[in-house]
């Protein structure tokens, strides 16, 4: 049966993804009846696939894009293709690399431009840039105005380290087709990659606008906001979408928990660690509630398992010294501390964290030595001039707590500088 130009295909069927008020409606049980009261509908049945996909139910998804794309009306219409593509993105996302590039040797001949954008999209999940390239390159020599097409290029240009030519690439994709999602999200990771924070938040932004029913741009703006009211909400999004989204389980309970939410911390922590059993962030995560409830011991087993499930792991050390911190164990916690600043010596906050403890059990000998030792390093670092300033008043030397104090404040850093200033003017008059 022969089937209509590629280009049609989005129009006929509207298989371009939805606006972001059809996405707040779409909700799986009303997908499933539209199937069952039109079963030869194409669009239907595309709208279902995608939906169950994008929910984590690839085990679902595939057979009804199967099924769609094999009705008179994907054929008719021309949109077989799509439906193809909608079956590689679902292996690809079940780290299934040969089920992904056998679903793009099923391409029907009138869609070979798609079918060298699905095998960029199978290569490029496989973050093999270098084949992904000359895929992207073909489908564009055969429509220029691909969009998918330039999405791949820009995300295989990204990935080989070429950004300026990623970013032309996906500009151009955006200038063809605003109200698309897709390009808007992959120019954000490039902006990101670049340092340009504000950039590629606005851009990420913009892709939940259009695109509200994808859960890993929902789970990325939270990310990148880290733990903010806004950040928490996507972080809430991610999972209402794809309730089986392991890793946004544990981030939420991070960010839950710096803003106060123990208890959603507390439920996000226990989920994240059910679905994701060998997840380093999930140990993690689930360590930091606990050690928040007052169970260090409970929190270094989680610790311990943080590290075994990663050959690095700088948080995971991080943790079990503040646990031991927390149980008493100040010889443990120091050591602990400086092991965490032996993994990343650009980081002087290991050896405030030591240098604290130490000055709580009355160690000042001991916490002068890291608090010299983070000075000398980091001479930038407002909060170890601060912390050295309270050692010196501790032991009553008002001069060198003043000259301490000074130096914070004219360093960077300090979180609370008009507590610094506060302790400089209660010191005696030199």
């Amino acid at each position: 049966m022969k089937t209509r130009p590629l280009a049609a295909s989005v129009v006929v069927l509207g298989l371009a993804l939805p606006s972001a008020a059809a996405a707040q409606e779409q909700k799986l049980p009303a997908l499933r009846e539209q199937t069952r009261l039109a079963p030869q509908s194409a669009s239907a049945s595309f709208a279902l696939g995608r939906a169950l996909r994008l929910a984590g139910r690839g085990d679902e998804a595939l057979p009804e894009l199967l099924r769609g794309g094999s009705t008179g009306e994907a054929w008719r219409s021309g949109t077989v293709g799509r439906f193809w593509l909608e079956i590689e993105r679902t292996h690809a996302e079940r780290e299934d690399a040969r089920g992904a590039l056998a679903a793009c040797k099923n391409m029907p001949k009138t869609a070979q431009a798609l079918e060298h954008v699905c095998r960029a999209e199978a290569f490029l999940k496989q973050n093999r840039a270098s084949e992904a390239l000359p895929e992207a390159d073909q489908a564009l020599a055969l429509e220029p105005t691909l969009y998918d097409g330039h999405v791949a290029r820009g995300r295989a240009l990204s990935l080989a380290g070429q950004l300026p030519e990623a970013i032309g690439a996906l500009e151009s994709a955006i200038a063809s087709a605003k109200e698309r999602a897709d390009a808007h999200g992959e120019l954000a990771r490039v902006r990101f990659k670049l340092g340009e924070r504000e950039a590629g938040l606005a851009l990420l932004r913009t892709a939940r606008s259009l695109d509200g029913d994808d859960p890993v741009t929902a789970f990325e703006l939270g990310e990148a906001l880290g733990p903010t009211p806004e950040g928490a909400e996507a972080l809430r999004a991610a999972i209402t979408i794809r309730p089986r989204f392991g890793a946004a389980h544990a981030l939420l309970a991070t960010a839950a928990l710096a803003l106060g939410a123990l208890d959603e911390a507390d439920r996000a922590s226990i989920e994240a660690l059910r679905l994701e059993p060998n997840s380093t962030q999930a140990h993690l995560a689930r360590g930091r509630v606990l050690l928040a409830k007052g169970q260090p011991a409970l929190a270094l087993v989680e610790a311990e398992a943080a590290r075994k499930s990663s050959s690095y792991s700088p948080a995971a050390e991080r943790l079990s010294a503040e646990a031991l911190a927390a149980s008493g164990d100040v010889e443990g916690a120091t050591e602990a501390f400086l092991k965490v600043y032996g993994l990343d010596k650009n980081d002087p906050t290991p050896l405030l964290h030591a240098a604290r403890l130490c000055i709580d059990r009355g160690r000042a000998t001991t916490a002068r030595g890291f608090l010299e030792k983070a000075t000398v390093t980091f001479p930038e670092h407002g909060p170890a001039w601060d912390l050295l300033g309270d050692l010196e008043v501790s032991r009553g030397a008002a001069p060198k707590a003043r000259i301490a104090y000074e130096k914070a404040l004219a360093a960077k850093g300090l979180t609370d500088p008009d507590a610094t200033r506060k302790k400089l003017g209660a010191l005696p008059s030199p």
